[in-house]
Protein backbone atom coordinates (compact mmCIF):
# COMPACT_ATOMS: atom_id res chain seq x y z
CA UNK A 1 0.00 0.00 0.00
CA UNK A 2 1.05 3.61 -0.51
CA UNK A 3 0.73 6.52 1.88
CA UNK A 4 -2.84 7.18 0.72
CA UNK A 5 -3.98 3.72 1.77
CA UNK A 6 -4.57 2.32 -1.70
CA UNK A 7 -3.13 -1.01 -2.80
CA UNK A 8 -0.23 -1.14 -5.22
CA UNK A 9 -0.89 -2.63 -8.67
CA UNK A 10 0.00 -6.31 -8.88
CA UNK A 11 3.01 -5.74 -11.12
CA UNK A 12 4.57 -3.23 -8.72
CA UNK A 13 4.12 -5.63 -5.82
CA UNK A 14 5.68 -8.40 -7.88
CA UNK A 15 8.70 -6.21 -8.68
CA UNK A 16 9.08 -5.33 -5.00
CA UNK A 17 8.98 -9.00 -3.96
CA UNK A 18 11.47 -9.92 -6.69
CA UNK A 19 13.82 -7.17 -5.49
CA UNK A 20 13.64 -8.43 -1.92
CA UNK A 21 14.27 -12.04 -3.02
CA UNK A 22 17.28 -11.05 -5.14
CA UNK A 23 18.66 -8.80 -2.41
CA UNK A 24 18.38 -11.59 0.16
CA UNK A 25 20.26 -13.97 -2.12
CA UNK A 26 22.88 -11.40 -3.09
CA UNK A 27 23.54 -9.91 0.36
CA UNK A 28 22.99 -12.85 2.71
CA UNK A 29 23.85 -15.58 0.23
CA UNK A 30 20.73 -17.62 1.02
CA UNK A 31 17.33 -17.87 -0.70
CA UNK A 32 14.48 -15.84 0.74
CA UNK A 33 12.39 -17.91 3.14
CA UNK A 34 10.68 -16.74 6.31
CA UNK A 35 10.31 -20.18 7.90
CA UNK A 36 14.01 -20.87 7.33
CA UNK A 37 14.99 -17.76 9.29
CA UNK A 38 12.54 -18.65 12.03
CA UNK A 39 13.89 -22.19 12.33
CA UNK A 40 17.42 -20.81 12.63
CA UNK A 41 16.38 -18.75 15.64
CA UNK A 42 14.49 -21.55 17.36
CA UNK A 43 17.18 -24.12 16.60
CA UNK A 44 20.29 -22.05 17.17
CA UNK A 45 21.76 -24.54 19.65
CA UNK A 46 21.45 -27.39 17.15
CA UNK A 47 22.95 -25.26 14.37
CA UNK A 48 25.88 -24.31 16.58
CA UNK A 49 26.54 -27.97 17.35
CA UNK A 50 26.35 -28.85 13.65
CA UNK A 51 28.83 -26.06 12.85
CA UNK A 52 31.24 -27.42 15.47
CA UNK A 53 31.00 -30.94 14.03
CA UNK A 54 31.52 -29.64 10.49
CA UNK A 55 34.66 -27.77 11.50
CA UNK A 56 36.03 -30.84 13.25
CA UNK A 57 35.22 -33.03 10.24
CA UNK A 58 36.87 -30.68 7.74
CA UNK A 59 39.98 -30.58 9.89
CA UNK A 60 40.30 -34.37 9.63
CA UNK A 61 40.46 -35.37 5.95
CA UNK A 62 40.41 -39.09 6.75
CA UNK A 63 37.23 -38.77 8.79
CA UNK A 64 35.64 -36.62 6.08
CA UNK A 65 36.50 -39.15 3.37
CA UNK A 66 35.10 -41.97 5.50
CA UNK A 67 31.87 -40.02 6.06
CA UNK A 68 31.53 -39.35 2.33
CA UNK A 69 32.08 -43.00 1.49
CA UNK A 70 29.58 -44.15 4.11
CA UNK A 71 26.91 -41.72 2.92
CA UNK A 72 27.44 -42.65 -0.75
CA UNK A 73 27.31 -46.35 0.07
CA UNK A 74 24.10 -45.93 2.05
CA UNK A 75 22.40 -43.85 -0.62
CA UNK A 76 23.62 -45.41 -3.88
CA UNK A 77 25.27 -48.77 -3.08
CA UNK A 78 28.59 -50.36 -3.95
CA UNK A 79 28.32 -49.57 -7.68
CA UNK A 80 28.56 -45.85 -7.04
CA UNK A 81 31.79 -46.28 -5.08
CA UNK A 82 33.39 -48.44 -7.74
CA UNK A 83 32.30 -46.27 -10.67
CA UNK A 84 33.15 -42.77 -9.47
CA UNK A 85 35.94 -43.25 -6.95
CA UNK A 86 37.15 -40.55 -4.58
CA UNK A 87 40.05 -38.13 -5.04
CA UNK A 88 42.49 -37.68 -2.21
CA UNK A 89 41.24 -35.11 0.27
CA UNK A 90 43.40 -32.56 2.04
CA UNK A 91 42.99 -30.08 4.85
CA UNK A 92 42.13 -27.19 2.51
CA UNK A 93 38.42 -28.10 2.46
CA UNK A 94 36.14 -25.33 3.60
CA UNK A 95 32.38 -25.52 3.79
CA UNK A 96 30.37 -22.48 2.62
CA UNK A 97 29.91 -20.04 5.47
CA UNK A 98 26.42 -19.24 6.69
CA UNK A 99 25.18 -15.84 7.82
CA UNK A 100 25.27 -15.41 11.61
CA UNK A 101 22.13 -16.23 13.55
CA UNK A 102 21.44 -12.58 14.29
CA UNK A 103 20.99 -11.97 10.54
CA UNK A 104 17.79 -14.02 10.80
CA UNK A 105 16.73 -11.96 13.81
CA UNK A 106 17.29 -8.74 11.86
CA UNK A 107 15.35 -10.10 8.88
CA UNK A 108 12.32 -11.17 10.93
CA UNK A 109 12.40 -8.00 13.00
CA UNK A 110 12.48 -5.90 9.83
CA UNK A 111 9.30 -7.64 8.59
CA UNK A 112 7.47 -6.63 11.76
CA UNK A 113 8.97 -3.14 11.70
CA UNK A 114 8.13 -2.62 8.02
CA UNK A 115 4.52 -3.69 8.49
CA UNK A 116 4.16 -1.47 11.53
CA UNK A 117 5.74 1.49 9.74
CA UNK A 118 3.42 1.09 6.76
CA UNK A 119 0.38 0.99 9.06
CA UNK A 120 1.67 4.02 10.98
CA UNK A 121 2.12 6.06 7.80
CA UNK A 122 -1.43 5.16 6.74
CA UNK A 123 -2.79 6.12 10.15
CA UNK A 124 -4.17 2.62 10.79
CA UNK A 125 -1.67 1.32 13.35
CA UNK A 126 -3.47 -0.25 16.32
CA UNK A 127 -3.38 -3.33 18.49
CA UNK A 128 -6.68 -5.18 18.14
CA UNK A 129 -7.40 -8.71 19.33
CA UNK A 130 -11.02 -8.75 18.20
CA UNK A 131 -12.21 -11.38 15.77
CA UNK A 132 -14.67 -9.81 13.36
CA UNK A 133 -15.64 -9.48 9.74
CA UNK A 134 -15.41 -12.42 7.36
CA UNK A 135 -13.40 -14.44 9.85
CA UNK A 136 -16.26 -14.54 12.34
CA UNK A 137 -18.75 -15.22 9.58
CA UNK A 138 -16.80 -18.22 8.35
CA UNK A 139 -15.28 -19.69 11.52
CA UNK A 140 -17.08 -18.03 14.41
CA UNK A 141 -15.98 -15.70 17.16
CA UNK A 142 -14.95 -16.07 20.80
CA UNK A 143 -13.41 -19.36 21.91
CA UNK A 144 -14.38 -21.06 18.66
CA UNK A 145 -12.58 -18.45 16.59
CA UNK A 146 -9.42 -18.54 18.70
CA UNK A 147 -9.43 -22.34 18.60
CA UNK A 148 -9.65 -22.22 14.81
CA UNK A 149 -6.72 -19.81 14.72
CA UNK A 150 -4.66 -22.05 17.02
CA UNK A 151 -5.36 -25.23 15.08
CA UNK A 152 -4.74 -23.44 11.79
CA UNK A 153 -1.42 -22.12 13.03
CA UNK A 154 -0.33 -25.60 14.14
CA UNK A 155 -1.26 -27.05 10.75
CA UNK A 156 0.62 -24.29 8.91
CA UNK A 157 3.73 -24.85 11.03
CA UNK A 158 3.54 -28.62 10.60
CA UNK A 159 3.03 -28.33 6.85
CA UNK A 160 5.87 -25.86 6.50
CA UNK A 161 8.32 -28.20 8.19
CA UNK A 162 7.06 -31.21 6.26
CA UNK A 163 7.37 -29.35 2.94
CA UNK A 164 10.79 -27.93 3.77
CA UNK A 165 9.69 -24.35 3.25
CA UNK A 166 6.87 -21.82 3.32
CA UNK A 167 5.10 -19.72 0.71
CA UNK A 168 8.04 -17.33 0.39
CA UNK A 169 10.68 -20.08 0.25
CA UNK A 170 8.87 -22.29 -2.24
CA UNK A 171 6.59 -19.78 -3.96
CA UNK A 172 9.14 -17.00 -4.50
CA UNK A 173 12.64 -18.45 -4.30
CA UNK A 174 11.99 -22.04 -5.35
CA UNK A 175 9.56 -21.40 -8.20
CA UNK A 176 11.78 -18.62 -9.55
CA UNK A 177 14.57 -21.20 -9.90
CA UNK A 178 12.16 -23.79 -11.36
CA UNK A 179 12.86 -26.30 -8.61
CA UNK A 180 10.48 -29.27 -9.08
CA UNK A 181 9.84 -29.67 -5.35
CA UNK A 182 8.92 -25.99 -5.01
CA UNK A 183 6.68 -26.06 -8.07
CA UNK A 184 4.84 -29.07 -6.67
CA UNK A 185 4.63 -27.68 -3.13
CA UNK A 186 3.33 -24.31 -4.35
CA UNK A 187 0.72 -25.95 -6.56
CA UNK A 188 -0.46 -28.10 -3.66
CA UNK A 189 -0.74 -25.44 -0.97
CA UNK A 190 -2.25 -22.86 -3.30
CA UNK A 191 -4.73 -25.36 -4.70
CA UNK A 192 -5.64 -26.61 -1.23
CA UNK A 193 -6.16 -23.06 0.05
CA UNK A 194 -8.43 -22.14 -2.86
CA UNK A 195 -10.42 -25.36 -2.55
CA UNK A 196 -10.92 -24.80 1.18
CA UNK A 197 -12.00 -21.21 0.60
CA UNK A 198 -14.64 -22.33 -1.90
CA UNK A 199 -15.84 -25.06 0.47
CA UNK A 200 -16.17 -22.62 3.36
CA UNK A 201 -18.08 -20.13 1.23
CA UNK A 202 -20.36 -22.87 -0.12
CA UNK A 203 -20.99 -24.39 3.30
CA UNK A 204 -21.75 -21.11 5.06
CA UNK A 205 -23.63 -19.31 2.29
Amino acid sequence: MDLLGTYWPWWLGALALATVALACLGIAGIPLGVSGHLSRLTGWKIEREHARLEEALCADSAALEAALRETTLRQFGEEALSSCGYPALDNSIHLPSKPPWYASLIFLGAIVLGGGLAALLRGSLRVDFRLDGDFVRLLGGGARGWTALGVGGLLVGFGTRMAGGCTSGHGLSGCARLQPSSLLATALFMGSAMALSFLLEWGLS
